[in-house]
């Protein structure tokens, strides 16, 4: 069998970033780009890692935020409360078989099972962080980091 033609490819990852102090606050119930994934890109994976703690604005910290694609808000990470979000924390974006702590993931706790497939992007697609309708989210940095591969294959 030949490997004519066959090639090696590279990972890619970018890095997304959402800093209050840079960015200003995320208002309740909307949905904010933070950046662009390429056509082509295949998503095989990330992580959140949470550079200081992203809080609300009452005392509850209680307001969700997700991470998604153009099209689907909660494609690489369901909604979570914001209390969850402490400085030092590393969260596993999906797609992705396991998580950081060895456990399976499930639908229960994260947006798409662990069984389904990478994503394909057909399109240049927005990454996308999407708050619920609790309060505003006025402090905290976050730093999403999307691994894929960037295949170029000639039709």
């Amino acid at each position: 069998m030949s490997n004519i033609g066959n090639a090696f490819l590279t990972k890619r990852i970018q890095r997304f970033t959402w800093n209050q102090a840079v960015d200003g606050n995320l208002a309740n119930n909307t949905s904010t780009p933070i950046g662009t994934l390429p056509k082509g890109s295949i998503v095989v994976g990330g992580y959140i890692y949470v550079q200081t703690d992203v809080t609300d604005a009452d005392d509850g910290d209680d307001s969700t935020i997700a991470v998604g694609l153009t099209g689907d808000t909660t494609s690489l990470y369901a909604a979570t409360a914001v209390s969850g979000l402490e400085t030092g924390t590393l969260l596993s974006l999906l797609p992705g078989n396991f998580a950081l702590d060895g456990n399976a993931l499930s639908a229960a706790n994260m947006a798409i099972a662990k069984d389904d497939t990478w994503i394909l992007n057909a399109t240049d697609v927005n990454v996308i962080l999407t708050t619920g309708d609790d309060e505003a989210i006025d402090a905290g940095e976050i730093h999403i980091f999307i691994e894929y591969l960037m295949p170029e294959v000639n039709a």
